[in-house]
């Protein structure tokens, strides 16, 4: 019985990244898995990447997303994590999660100037 309230969580966390990156994917965000890092290139475009196994560095560039996209952005501190979250122009919404509040904020404030 012990083994299967374990089992539990990580099938919740699944459905809801799985219905993350089918929100992201339908308006365009690249999508690299439940943990990504995320940067801004030339304050033009949003780049995603799958981190490296230790140092959560970027590791293999999954796709780039044009800032002309984002309307709004916005970071509210859920717990111990960071959540940003971004108004894109088709209504969609999508929010990421960091435990880095200073980093998620100075992304935020890159992703509003621009």
């Amino acid at each position: 019985m012990r083994g299967a309230f374990s089992i539990r969580p990580t099938k919740i966390r699944n459905e809801a990244i799985t219905a993350w990156a089918d929100a992201a994917n339908n308006c365009g965000f690249p999508y690299a898995g439940g943990d990504m890092v995320i940067g801004v290139s030339d304050r033009r475009r949003l780049h995603v990447w799958r981190p490296k196994f230790f140092l959560l560095r970027p590791g293999s560039h999954r796709g780039c997303f044009p800032l002309a996209r984002v309307v709004q952005v916005g970071v509210t501190r859920q717990g111990a994590a960071m959540r940003m979250t971004m108004l894109m122009d088709d209504g969609t919404l999508i929010g990421v999660e960091s435990l880095r509040s200073k980093r998620l904020r100075r992304l935020a404030d890159l992703i509003a100037e621009a």
